[in-house]
């Protein structure tokens, strides 16, 4: 599946810390710098057939869309923002950065290997590392806020007797008391620049986020060479998947780029990345639901619309400062077009164009004509064969709209469900736990199965498109590619030359009835010449020309008879003399002209 929305993470929601948090400042700890999150890869299938779920599923996405375009998009976040992180980067940076003497607030030691490599910088670790510690800060003051609230409810019944709901009304009470007092970055983990705080590992700023990027961009991997095998040659888009497939992958390994370092490139290039794939999603799914075929003139018109559309998209993000705003509402509304179109087709695939009655013969004769050049035109190679081609996919004559039995509609709604379920977790964010794993990582895993659940869709889908004759095209014309063009050509000067010597025999024909019409008038046996020569036909003596063959024959009676045969079609004016000799010994003569 793949579509992926862009959603900014720059909300400046914040969560209170729990005890279990802190951790120290000379750790080798790991980290996030400055980024603007956005999900990625939503991939749209089809969907229910109930009217119930109709619109239980439309206000699910109803709901996402509304809050995703109404979410709230900020430059700066709660954290970086505060006075103590900003003397924290302050401090790091003239002591560590500048070459001044350490002024005791913060230090941190010069860059290792693994982290110059991937391009940190000394000011961007003293942010990691103030991250950090303004985190860490907040949980021990937090821990000793309670700390120090239950040891003065301890003393106060020591002297008192009071029963433990009193006792632990009171604790809560004081603790709310001191909070209170508290700003949110002095009590909570915050956001700063736009995300929360992560542990690094490897010089990656999110290191589950990279690694379930990863995972992805391996299903995709996968599709390529299942969709090169699995899909029909005859199916129509077969490259305009095999397309889809390769965009797909690079969008996953921009992102895995992206959550390992969030640099201004980086980000632009894994915002834009997205887009594509949400423009090829929409593409492909638009063009095989209203039968929109590669080669026709819809399909470039539709084509270069689209492309035209993305250019001018990334063109706009790229001048300028970026808008979060725009980027997320153009994705979100195109990706909720996408899952939409399935979602119709699902209900009601009458909706969208089908073969009218009036098509079955043709498209079934196409099927036949792809089928006869070459039996692996229509084969399916399976994984277990090796890439040897299986017995050709049978074509039927009853032609109707694929994937629209209950089976298939309730897969395609399954994974439209799990799709759309997916996107809560980018909507409810939470603080990474154990400072690792984030609800956006956690996005990224869900997508991976759904990913691989809705290829095996598509590729079920386009062998049925197939093996219905549904939508198919002739492989023995379109395969040829470029050879069509001198195929074409030397067909037509075939042609060409059938047609001029058909007409000359025509008149050939004509003039040979006339004269042997002549001939039966003036008395003499007149036939059309086989052997001597025949309209449009070589026989014995060649091929075109006109002959007048005079024999005379002796009888054996010693009578003598002459008989006058004139012939179309022999070579050239040739004599002949034959003899025969018969019981009375007779001769005879013949003459050619």
């Amino acid at each position: 599946m793949t579509l992926h929305s862009t959603t900014q993470r720059r909300r400046g929601r914040v969560t209170a810390v729990s005890d279990s948090s802190p951790i120290s400042d000379e750790a080798s700890l790991t980290s996030t710098s400055n980024q603007k999150r956005k999900p990625r890869r939503r991939s749209s299938p089809r969907s229910r057939s109930s009217s119930p779920r109709l619109s239980s599923i439309t206000l699910l996405l109803m709901a996402l869309l509304a809050t995703l375009l109404l979410a709230p998009t900020a430059s700066a976040s709660e954290g970086d923002r505060s006075p103590e992180y900003r003397l924290c980067v302050n401090s790091c940076t003239a002591d560590v950065c500048r070459d001044n003497v350490d002024d005791g607030t913060m230090f941190a030691h010069r860059l290792p290997f693994i982290l110059r490599l991937t391009r940190w910088t000394c000011e961007d670790d003293c942010k990691y590392h103030c991250t950090h510690r303004i985190t860490n800060d907040a949980a021990e003051r937090v821990h000793k806020i309670q700390h120090d609230a239950r040891l003065e409810v301890e003393q106060l019944a020591q002297a008192q007797p009071i029963s433990a709901s009193i006792k632990a009304e009171r604790i809560r009470g004081i603790i709310e008391t001191q909070m209170s007092a508290l700003r949110p970055v002095q009590k909570q983990m915050v956001q700063f620049h736009g995300k929360w705080v992560f542990i690094r590992f490897l010089g990656a700023q999110e290191p589950l986020s990279v690694l379930f990027s990863l995972l992805n961009f391996k299903v995709h991997w996968n599709a390529l060479f299942m969709m090169r095998k699995q899909l029909p040659d005859v199916f129509p888009l077969k490259l305009v998947y095999i397309v889809h497939t390769l965009i797909s992958m690079n969008a996953w390994l921009w992102s895995a780029v992206f959550h390992t370092r969030d640099k201004n490139w980086t980000e632009k290039l894994d915002y834009f990345s997205a887009g594509s794939v949400i423009m090829s999603a929409f593409f492909f799914s638009a063009a095989r639901l209203f039968r929109i075929a590669p080669g026709t003139e819809r399909f470039v018109l539709f084509r270069r619309a689209c492309m035209g559309a993305l250019g001018l998209h990334v063109l706009y993000l790229s001048i300028g400062r970026f808008d979060y705003a725009y980027n997320m509402a153009a994705n979100v509304v195109v990706g909720l077009i996408h899952t939409l179109l399935w979602l119709a087709y699902s209900l009601r695939p009458t909706t969208f164009p089908s073969n009218p009655l009036v098509d079955r013969t043709a498209y079934s004769r196409a099927a036949m004509r792809a089928a006869k050049p070459s039996l692996s035109a229509l084969s399916t190679p399976t994984p277990l064969s090796n890439g040897a081609a299986t017995p050709p996919v049978p074509v039927s004559t009853n032609i109707g709209p694929p994937s629209t039995h209950a089976k298939q509609r309730r897969r395609l709604q399954l994974i439209l469900g799990l799709m759309s379920a997916s996107v809560l977790l980018e909507l409810l964010d939470f603080p990474p736990i154990l400072r690792i794993l984030d609800a956006h990582a956690l996005w990224h895993l869900a997508t991976v199965p759904i990913t691989k659940m809705w290829y095996d869709w598509l590729v079920n889908d386009a062998q049925e498109c197939v093996s219905t004759g549904w939508w198919l095209s002739d492989r023995s014309v379109s395969v040829q590619g470029g050879e069509l063009a001198s195929t074409l050509e030397q067909l037509s000067e075939k042609l060409k030359g059938r047609a001029a010597s058909l007409a000359q025999n025509i008149e050939l024909n004509a003039l040979t009835s006339k004269l042997n019409e002549l001939a039966n008038k003036a008395g003499l046996s007149g036939r059309v010449g086989g052997v001597n020569g025949s309209a449009g036909a070589s026989g014995v003596n060649g091929a075109s020309g006109l002959g007048l063959e005079m024999e005379q024959q002796q009888t054996s009676t010693g009578g003598a008879a002459t008989s006058t045969s004139i012939g179309l079609g022999s070579m050239s004016l040739t004599d002949r003399d034959a003899g025969a000799s018969g019981g009375s010994g007779s001769t005879g003569k013949a003459k050619n002209w």
